[in-house]
């Protein structure tokens, strides 16, 4: 699926069970989503601009093993966002792609599992960079780029993911926010100037946060460094920074 441009649908490309290449594209002011892949395995989505979707740019739905590359992803809702429904979204690969302006560069919602986020380039996303959530266990987050977004980094409720060689630069309220996570390792990132709020928090771990390793990073030019922040639900232990 190539050269098209597909505009002022509900959905603009929607697959059901399918392995394609979908590139070099404009999808742009569908009313719902601009790409949604359903129980659809190993396909390529790269070189397409992605924008002003009303909900998600790609929703990857129960959808494993598949590539996003190299697209422009702006002004959506969520401009990546994975959710199972039977199956899990697995393996897949987010790799140099750029997010700006949507509510939420990429959010794995629950479940997400073993994927790869990499290389790609996020500004001025008004909630998170990327949030990963609910039982999303050992996703790799390394050598991107966040510029300006709310929160660059947050992890909720999941455990086992890395947060390697990342530069946040300018996020107004967290660099990185980690919310009864476990297991993460956070390692040879750059965070600084995250500033907006008075209690702005360049790396957070927060309520029951356990067996987290935090090294090797560069924090400065914040308000707080880093901060353990205990809740009445819990707060962290057994924890590492070196």
């Amino acid at each position: 699926i190539t050269l098209n441009h597909i505009y002022n649908n509900s959905i603009g490309i929607y697959q059901h069970w399918g392995s394609n290449n979908i590139h070099n594209n404009t999808i742009d002011n569908s009313s719902d989503d601009g790409i949604q892949l359903r129980y659809s395995n190993n396909n390529v989505i790269e070189h397409n601009d992605i924008t002003n979707n009303s909900r998600y740019g790609v929703w990857l739905w129960g959808s494993r093993n598949n590539t996003l590359s190299e697209n422009n992803i702006t002004s959506n809702d969520d401009g990546v966002y994975a959710r199972p429904d039977s199956y899990a979204p697995e393996d897949n690969r987010i790799i140099d792609n750029e997010f700006s302006e949507n509510t939420n560069g990429i959010t794995f919602w629950e479940e997400s599992i073993n994927s790869t986020i990499r290389g790609n380039y996020f500004t001025n996303n008004s909630d998170y960079g990327i949030w990963i959530r609910d039982k999303s266990t050992n996703n790799l987050i390394e050598d991107n780029e966040m510029y300006g977004d709310a929160t660059g980094i947050y992890i909720q409720q999941s455990n086992g993911c890395q947060i390697v060689r990342n530069l946040i630069n300018g996020s107004e309220s967290r660099g990185i926010h980690l919310f009864e996570a476990n297991r993460t390792i956070v390692e040879e990132n750059e965070v600084f100037n995250v500033g907006g709020f008075i209690h702005d928090k360049a790396i957070l771990i927060r309520d029951l946060c356990t067996y987290n390793i935090i090294k090797k990073n560069s924090v400065y030019d914040n308000n707080y460094g880093i901060v353990l922040e205990g809740q009445s639900t819990g707060y962290p232990k057994h924890n590492m920074i070196s």
